[in-house]
């Protein structure tokens, strides 16, 4: 009995030492997450007016009638100006009946016809001229004004550049600091692509009265603002 209990006490331990492992813990490499920015301004070289014919009357008939003769007016003046058939089209017809509330009462005026022509032009210069154009011939409002680019993908194209060039630099920058050595890239995301338009001037819609307008209408065109921020992963050593 005296020999049995060393050996019992041996072959616990040797159990306890048989379920004992050790792991080497493997070492992660270091890495760096920056941003970069890119910024393009463009000018815009495309301008896209609608204009519109609006009459009214009591009698529907008489207000449809007015209303393609004035179109017919401003269409002939457009084709006069020198615009090709492509670039002005109908962008909306519609004709309504005009109505008020006295009390629960529903009170019906005149007819609304209103007819309205898109254009669109290459040269901005002009977009002023076709206005006036446009409304001594019998337009008699103006829907909208929008100025665009016609190849802003090279634009957003340009500004990823400078933002990956941004990124690389703060990376590289951070990693001096820290006494480390820049590694390769690991991975490259976008994160935000925006446009913003930026405003040249003043825009004066001065034509659109009662009676047509004499002097010119001045418009000065705009710029677009294009931005990308991107995010990357460089491996530190």
């Amino acid at each position: 009995m005296r020999i049995a209990a060393p050996c019992l006490a041996l072959a616990m331990a040797a159990t306890v030492l048989c379920s004992c492992t050790i792991k080497q813990v493997e070492a992660k490499n270091r890495t760096i997450t920056v941003s970069g920015g890119g910024q393009v301004t463009v000018r815009c070289d495309t301008v896209t007016i609608v204009l519109a014919t609006v009459t009214r009357n009591w009698d529907v008939g008489r207000a449809t009638s007015e209303n393609a003769a004035r179109m017919a007016k401003v269409q002939e003046a457009l084709t006069n100006a020198g615009l090709t058939a492509d670039s002005f089209s109908t962008n909306g017809y519609a004709i309504t009946q005009e109505r008020t509330y006295q009390g629960d009462h529903i009170v019906y005026g005149q007819y609304r016809v209103s007819n309205e022509v898109k254009i669109q032009l290459g040269d901005v210069a002009r977009a002023g001229e076709i206005i006036d154009i446009a409304v001594k011939a019998g337009a008699n409002e103006l829907t909208s004004l929008s100025y665009s680019v016609s190849k802003l993908d090279d634009a957003v194209r340009e500004s990823r550049l400078l933002a990956v060039k941004q990124a690389e630099e703060n990376a590289n920058l951070l990693a001096s600091a820290s006494g480390a050595v820049l590694g390769k890239l690991v991975s490259l995301s976008d994160t935000t692509v925006n446009t913003f338009p930026r405003k040249q001037g003043n825009a004066k819609i001065s034509a659109l009265g009662i009676e047509a307008a004499m002097d010119s209408t001045p418009l000065s065109a705009h710029s677009k603002t294009v931005t990308v921020t991107i995010q990357a992963v460089y491996e530190l050593q």
